[in-house]
């Protein structure tokens, strides 16, 4: 069974703040680090609609996806769950609430900030201009992110144009003639992505990595929608800032000659990831790898984060209304 007790006392302290401070005096940071692997084809379109933005590295182009495109569904997963477990503490349809607001909605903020202070608005950030001005940032960051694999931007998928009622037909009952174009990118394609918190106190922890675990459709959206795994493979936690880039290990990698990116498995690429990491790390920063996460006690985390256990939404009520408790006592403290 998850005990969150239990968990939290075994996440290092040193890396995290005691309570939600607006100015963040103190910075320490946790990174997950993450491999995402297209299971089935995705479409990652930019402004062009036939493909995702691209970039070379190593003389090879690699489809290069800007890290909104992962938060905006992330944050769908993370909304899910939030009303998931007020339901369970207060049921549907009542007014009080102790994790989420009933009529929050992401990128549609409530008039007044009481009522849109909740776990995703505090952790990924919000902005409202009603009734009340208030803005808080997020403090999860999602970089860019690049495919390990070569992007074949020549491999385009031709289909025919749907109407907007999804048929392939008119009003009329006569069939669509036109046609368009799409280069997916296609499985076993990987892409390593470092998704840091920013001054985390230890209850976004597994919020944030629930979100990242539980999510795996993402970019364009349609009855066919291509899918994404995510795999946790290490952690990093620092009392400063941590910068990683995947762009720089392909960069890295193609200067040591290792040019067969695509062949690479998840456990190879892993071992890359690691390598890297510790060329570049500082004296602020603590690692703990897939390998020892059992020591370590992660397991247990990831086993609630993925909520595979029976209590695992008993332990998120408790989790989410202290984010949520937390955030109205630092934003808007009750007059005396």
């Amino acid at each position: 069974m998850s005990d969150w007790k239990k968990i939290k006392e075994k996440l290092p302290s040193e890396y995290f703040v005691d309570k939600i401070e607006p100015e963040r005096k103190l910075r320490p940071e946790i990174c997950f680090v993450i491999i995402r692997e297209v299971t089935e084809p995705v479409l990652a379109r930019n402004s062009d609609p036939e493909r995702a933005e691209i970039t070379v590295i190593n003389n090879q182009t690699r489809a290069r996806i800007n890290g909104e495109k992962f938060v905006s569904a992330e944050r769908s997963t993370g909304l899910n769950l939030c009303r998931m477990v007020e339901s369970k503490i207060n049921g549907s349809g009542s007014n009080r609430f102790n994790v989420i607001h009933s009529d929050y909605k992401y990128n549609e903020p409530l008039d007044k900030f009481d009522d849109a202070l909740n776990p995703d608005s505090l952790i990924y950030g919000v902005v409202g201009t009603g009734e009340e001005n208030y803005a808080i940032k997020s403090r999860v960051i999602e970089g860019y992110t690049y495919t390990t694999e070569p992007y074949d931007i020549i491999n385009k998928e031709q289909h025919n144009a749907l109407y907007e009622t999804g048929t392939m037909f008119k009003s009329t009952r006569e069939h669509g003639e036109s046609l368009y174009t799409h280069v997916n990118i296609e499985p076993p394609t990987k892409m390593v992505h470092f998704i840091r918190i920013s001054t985390p106190t230890k209850e976004m922890v597994p919020y944030v990595l629930h979100n990242i675990l539980n999510t795996t459709d993402y970019f364009a959206r349609s009855t066919r929608k291509g899918h994404i795994r995510n795999h946790l493979v290490g952690l990093i936690f620092s009392r400063g800032s941590i910068g990683l880039s995947t762009g720089e290990i392909l960069k890295e990698m193609g200067e040591q000659g290792e040019k067969e990116e695509q062949k690479l498995s998840i456990a190879n690429l892993t071992d890359r990831v690691k390598k890297y990491v510790e060329r570049h790390k500082n004296a602020l920063w603590k690692e703990v790898w897939e390998d020892s996460f059992k020591d370590q006690g992660i397991n247990d985390l990831v086993k609630l984060a993925k909520l595979e256990e029976g209590n695992s939404l008993d332990e998120f009520k408790g989790i989410l209304s202290t984010i949520t408790s937390q955030a109205k006592e630092t934003y808007c403290p009750k007059k005396k």
